[in-house]
């Protein structure tokens, strides 16, 4: 299975068709067929399959199947559900996401490897995904070396992961296909960061409509 930075789909949901539903005991589950982007091109998925796509997916489908609640009721109540669960989560987690929903983003980082004061600056390590930079305490003016983890990324807003990018592009030893990989998966989570970050904007209304 491809990495979800290679998977999920970035372009807009300009149109979509409840193309029949699927018999299930646990949920009512939906077959849709939409089109992305100005040039409209198709795909197919189902409801269960939503957790696994874009999770900004959910809102253009909501506000399409809103205008005939009443055919869709079904549906719309597990999407309902799947939407609150999901903004809920990007609040807990996302440090420039809780800004909008004005909650406090669960910070968990990860311990630094062993030895890692002897580590160089800037350099990748592949194994776990981690480069160690300079930073200085607020409380003093002197430098102390931290660590980087990637999957961490959602922890750190914009600006630092720009930073992080540029440190491990200027480190001659790191190889171009792990910089390569490195780079496209931060970029990747700056890209949908600002995408699901436009789209709370833009739906709020939608969002404390659905609470109620």
């Amino acid at each position: 299975m491809k990495p979800q930075y290679e998977t999920w789909p970035l372009r807009k949901i300009t149109g979509v068709k409840v193309t029949g539903p699927i018999e299930t005991d646990s949920f009512p589950n939906t077959k849709f067929k939409v089109a992305r982007g100005s040039a409209s091109q198709c795909s197919k998925f189902t409801l269960a399959d939503l957790p696994c796509l874009n999770p900004k997916d959910s809102f253009p489908l909501y506000n399409m199947l809103l205008k005939n609640m009443e055919k869709y009721e079904l549906v719309m109540s597990h999407l309902k559900l799947m939407i609150q669960s999901y903004i809920k989560e990007k609040g807990e987690m996302d440090v420039e996401v809780v800004v909008i929903l004005q909650k406090k983003p669960s910070i968990v980082l990860k311990e630094n490897p062993k030895d890692f004061e002897k580590m160089k600056l800037g350099k990748l390590y592949s194994g776990d995904w981690f480069v160690v930079y300079y930073a200085m305490e607020r409380s003093r003016a002197d430098f102390h070396k931290v660590c980087f983890y990637l999957s961490d990324k959602h922890l750190y807003n914009t600006t630092f992961l720009e930073f992080i990018l540029e440190h491990v592009s200027k480190f001659r030893g790191n190889k171009k296909d792990d910089i390569k990989c490195f780079s496209d998966r931060v970029l990747w989570y700056i890209e949908v960061r600002q995408a699901i970050y436009a789209m709370i904007l833009k739906v709020y209304e939608v969002y404390k409509r659905i609470q109620g």
